[in-house]
């Protein structure tokens, strides 16, 4: 939980300390990525929100986006792509 903490602390921090210098730093946190063998991932694409999983396609198109003008109005932000599971868990939690 501390690495993770980090990892969206820091760029958060360095949105704040690098605007001066017109730095953006944002974050993409990927879930469970699909892989070729589909078969063997069944299950974890039923139990997905969207019955889906995240596809590395997915994870491109957001740094495309944010890497384009575009997203020029965008820091300090982090960009879940885990097909809703992320939902899913927060409210199985409450």
């Amino acid at each position: 939980a501390a690495v993770k903490s980090a990892q969206i602390g820091f760029p958060k921090s360095l949105a704040l300390e690098g605007k001066v210098k017109n730095v953006r730093a944002n974050v993409i946190a990927p879930g469970l990525i699909q892989r070729n063998n589909e078969r063997s991932q069944k299950e974890r694409i039923n139990s997905s929100p969207i019955k889906r999983l995240t596809a590395p396609e997915d994870v491109l198109s957001v740094l495309d986006f944010l890497l384009s003008i575009k997203s020029d109005a965008i820091t300090g932000q982090v960009f879940v792509l885990d097909a809703g599971n992320d939902v899913r868990y927060r409210f199985l939690l409450e």
